[in-house]
């Protein structure tokens, strides 16, 4: 579709409003790609899964959708190899816990395409619990992230708690 048609039918105005409605912010990044198509097929398949959406929300109520975010580019990262920030890693664990919250909610729906779907996703519990075991929701690494840095946090620990010990000592013979 041209962008002059776009502009008259305000069609950015639309996706603004259409946007509003959006549980997660990866949704309205996705509505601002949302265009205008004049193949048939493709519309009665948008059609579809609408209508088939719309059923299973009417059927259980609305999904879980809370704290989706958008991977792709620390799963294309990871994947070559690279080291993700522990942000990257809660964003992970997040999207593990939407993909099991959503599997969970379609196990009430009828049997639909959709529900397929959405049964077909990966949560990976054990992946989730060692993000969720080694990151804190600050973003730091927890002490037991590894027995090494639990063992080098005890010893800080440890000593800060010998140093302040001998500091009361000092300031208590100085009085």
């Amino acid at each position: 579709m041209e962008d002059n048609v776009l502009l008259t039918l305000e069609y950015d105005k639309i996706l603004v409003g259409l946007g509003k409605h959006c549980a997660s912010d990866l949704g309205k990044r996705m509505v601002t790609r949302l265009r205008p198509s004049d193949d048939i097929k493709e519309i009665e398949g948008w059609q579809a899964d609408t209508e088939e959406a719309i059923e299973m929300i009417l059927q259980i109520g609305n999904p879980p959708l809370f704290g989706i975010t958008e991977i792709k580019s620390a799963v294309i990262r990871a994947d070559k190899g690279g080291t993700l920030s522990p942000g990257q890693l809660l964003q992970i664990a997040e999207s593990l816990r939407v993909s099991q919250a959503l599997i969970d909610y379609v196990e009430e729906a009828e049997v639909s395409p959709l529900r397929d779907r959405i049964s077909n996703l990966f949560p990976h519990q054990g992946l989730y619990d060692v993000i969720n075991n080694a990151i804190q929701a600050d973003e730091s690494i927890a002490d037991r992230a590894s027995s090494t840095l639990y063992r080098i946090s005890r010893n800080i620990e440890s000593k800060e708690s010998q140093l302040k010990h001998k500091l009361n000592s000092i300031m208590n013979q100085a009085a």
